[in-house]
C-alpha cells in the first residue's frame, strides 16, 4: 500500500496511522542532546506534515478521538521546544485544531 495513491493523489489514512505509530521511531526526535538533532531538522516538518494530514482526514471523519490522540502524539513525538514551527500559520493552525479538540471532549 502507498501512503498517497498514484490515481486520485489522497492519502492512504490506514497505511499513514499504520507507519506513524508502528513502523516510524522518533526516540531522536524526543531527545534533546541528540547530536544529530540539527540534520534531523528537514526531516521534522516532513513528519509534522504526516501527523497532520491524518489529523485532517480523522477530523474531517468526525472520529474526534483519533483526531485527537494524533495531536497529542505529534505533541509528544515531535515536542515543539526542540523544533519549532517554521510556519506561525501552521502553528495557528495546529492551535485552532488543539482549541477544537477541546471543545469536543
Amino acid at each position: 500500500l502507498r501512503l498517497i495513491s498514484e490515481k486520485d493523489r489522497e492519502i492512504n489514512p490506514e497505511k499513514l496511522y499504520s507507519n506513524l505509530f508502528s513502523e516510524y521511531s522518533f526516540k531522536e526526535t524526543m531527545n534533546p542532546n541528540a547530536k544529530g538533532r540539527k540534520i534531523l531538522n528537514p526531516y521534522i516538518q516532513n513528519y509534522r506534515t504526516c501527523f497532520m494530514q491524518i489529523l485532517f482526514h480523522f477530523y474531517n471523519e468526525k472520529n474526534f478521538t483519533k483526531a485527537k490522540f494524533v495531536l497529542e502524539q505529534m505533541d509528544k513525538l515531535i515536542p515543539e521546544n526542540l523544533y519549532p514551527y517554521r510556519s506561525e500559520k501552521t502553528k495557528q493552525k495546529i492551535d485552532e485544531f488543539r482549541k477544537e479538540m477541546e471543545s469536543k471532549e
